[in-house]
Formats: structure tokens, C-alpha cells, sequence
């Protein structure tokens, strides 16, 4: 950041790696987080995947998403802590972030589940449903609450930040949900691997 501050003609190139550099990071870990809820390939206790098994649309989706509620949180701590020409900015990076985080939480939420039965087993059977059901329904609400705050811009400032937080604290519940008690889904427990 310190030699963006002072490039005089070199600021655009600066401001292009900073952006290249989080978008590719950011998409990176989305390909590992889709890699690991789809399942290793282990056979016999050894990896038997490839060097690009994590490449799967699953991953590309998780990617997608979090490069949505990572723009999400960033906007939502801009319109917190800016005024102006860039809170006007984050709003409108906002409302597009919000948009694409709630889509693909749906849509990796959903896939998730149409690909493993145990995963529904887990969400929908009773009583599982009316305990975890207010999961989703938290996300939802935050999704469209910040939705709402960031369209008509009447909200407590801090409030886009502090709503993309609990989006995130609901995925990561609802990952930890849908893949207990594995640490390696469908192949390793949390039990073996202390055990080991």
C-alpha cells in the first residue's frame, strides 16, 4: 500500500494487482472449500484424487461466493467507515455483492444436498429440522436485510458489516452441520483422526 501512496504513474498498475491479487486468492480458497464439500477422493487412506481435482463446478460456485461476501463485508465496513463519493461506491458494490452471495448459497446449498443424502438426512428429518432450521433462516433474513439497507441507504452504518458477519458465521454453521462429524467428508471422522 505504501508504494501505491507514492507511484505517481503507476498507481493504476498498483490498484490492478492489489484487485487481481484478492480476487485470485479469494476464488483459490472457493475451489478448495468446493473441493472439500464434495468429498476427497481417498482410497485405502491415501489420496487418490488429482493435482486438479479441486478444479469441479461445485468449487467454482464456492468461489464465486465468496468473492461476493468477501465484496460484501468490504463494502459493508466502507459504508460504515466512509461518507460520501465511496460509501456511495460501496453501496453499489453492495447491492451487487448481496446479490451474488445469496445466489450462490443457495445454489451450493442446494447442489450440497441433491448430492449427498446424508446431508438431507441430517437437515430434514425431525426433530433435526426445528433445530436447524433457524440457520438458513438467519442467512436469509441478513441477506435481505442488507439487501434492503444498502438499496434505500436508511440503516445504523455499521449494520451492512455487521450482517455480511452473520451471513458468514451461518455458512460456516451450515457447512460444520452438513459435514459433522467429518473432517475429511464421507472418509475420515473427527473420532479416527484423533484416534490416530
Amino acid at each position: 500500500f505504501t508504494f501505491r501512496a507514492h507511484a505517481r504513474g503507476s498507481r493504476g498498475a498498483w490498484d490492478f494487482a492489489f484487485f487481481g491479487g484478492s480476487i485470485i486468492a479469494t476464488f483459490a480458497q472457493g475451489l478448495v472449500l468446493g473441493g472439500f464439500i464434495g468429498g476427497i477422493n481417498v482410497e485405502n487412506g491415501v489420496f487418490a484424487g488429482s493435482a486438479l481435482s479441486f478444479l469441479s463446478p461445485l468449487g467454482v460456485l464456492c468461489g464465486l461466493g465468496l468473492i461476493g461476501g468477501y465484496t460484501l463485508m468490504g463494502a459493508g465496513w466502507l459504508v460504515w467507515k466512509t461518507v460520501g463519493q465511496t460509501q456511495a461506491f460501496a453501496r453499489s458494490a453492495g447491492k451487487v455483492a448481496v446479490a451474488l452471495t445469496a445466489i450462490m448459497m443457495a445454489v451450493v446449498s442446494i447442489w450440497t444436498a441433491l448430492s449427498q443424502p446424508a446431508v438431507v438426512e441430517r437437515w430434514f428429518s425431525f426433530p433435526n429440522i426445528a433445530w436447524l432450521a433457524p440457520i438458513p433462516v438467519v442467512a436469509a433474513a441478513a441477506l435481505m436485510t442488507a439487501w434492503h439497507s444498502l438499496r434505500t441507504g436508511r440503516c445504523v452504518e455499521f449494520e451492512v458489516f455487521a450482517l455480511s458477519i452473520i451471513i458468514f458465521l451461518c455458512g460456516f454453521l451450515g457447512l460444520c452441520v452438513s459435514l459433522w462429524p467429518y473432517v475429511v467428508p464421507r472418509q475420515i471422522t473427527i473420532w479416527v483422526d484423533c484416534a490416530s
